[in-house]
């Protein structure tokens, strides 16, 4: 009876020992914990409802990495393709997928409601670079492989013949990264090619996600885009393009 009861209390501790060594498993480990979330995004109720964590508010992905490492919160949560590339992108880091019967959601470009011309023809630019297979090449270089800011953009010729459009972005890593010669990724990509298929330059205005969407409720001229969910808030709103990349959900955790 000792013997089995030493038994218990060594495969108890090992039991302890390994989880502190090799830390979160699966994202319902961690029910009850702090998990920052990007302000202006939707992983809210996701956290505090199926997540049952408890959700903090962060201004950008870099924060919500560096309270993680300093033990303030315990994940970071955004969309699964860029929690696998953070996890991609630094070795301390691994990712917790929701399964997508949790989330699952399309992507897309936001516009103003006063000029449903310009999405119209976003829309139709989208059709055709489907058709083509234009939209599943940047995919495939942009979201189904490890890339980083090193990644190559291809050259997009533009003529500009026909003025320039403003479009507002943020920071989210691998669809817009900041590096010293400007903007790449994969939603810059897709809004280059857009203008060139318009005879439009790009103007690109970085700004922290929360402030996209009031940028365009403001009148702005031009769209939005990045990580952005089509959701029933946002297309109250706004106006919201068709799906650019259908997203899943995760949770950056430290290993």
């Amino acid at each position: 009876m000792k013997t089995k009861r030493s038994f218990m209390i060594v495969f108890a501790l090992l039991f302890l020992v390994s989880a502190t060594l090799y830390g979160y498993e699966t994202y319902t480990d961690l029910a009850g914990k702090a998990i920052g979330m990007e302000s202006g995004t939707v992983w809210e109720q996701y956290i505090t409802q199926n997540v049952k964590g408890n959700p903090v508010r962060v201004r950008s992905n870099a924060e919500g990495l560096a309270e993680l490492r300093a033990g303030k919160i315990e994940g970071f949560m955004t969309d699964l393709s860029i929690v696998k590339d953070l996890a991609n992108s630094n070795p301390d880091l691994k990712f917790l997928a929701l399964p997508l019967s949790v989330f699952s959601c399309p992507m897309g470009a936001m516009g103003n409601q006063n000029n449903p011309a310009q999405m119209q023809k976003f829309n139709a630019f989208l059709k055709k670079i489907k058709a083509d297979g234009t939209l599943a090449d940047m995919q495939e270089r942009w979201l189904n492989h490890a890339v980083n800011a090193t990644t190559p953009m291809p050259t997009i010729a533009n003529s500009g013949e026909n003025g320039t459009l403003t479009v507002a972005t943020a920071i989210a890593s691998p669809f817009v990264y900041k590096t010293e010669s400007g903007l790449k990724g994969y939603s810059i990509e897709l809004m280059l090619r857009f203008g060139a298929d318009q005879g439009q330059k790009i103007d690109f205005h970085e700004m922290e996600f929360k402030d996209l969407m009031p940028h365009v409720l403001k009148g702005n001229e031009g769209m939005a885009i990045a990580n952005m969910s089509i959701t029933p808030i946002r297309l109250e709103m706004t106006l919201m393009s068709d799906s650019i990349y259908d997203d899943g959900a995760g949770i950056c955790v430290l290993k």
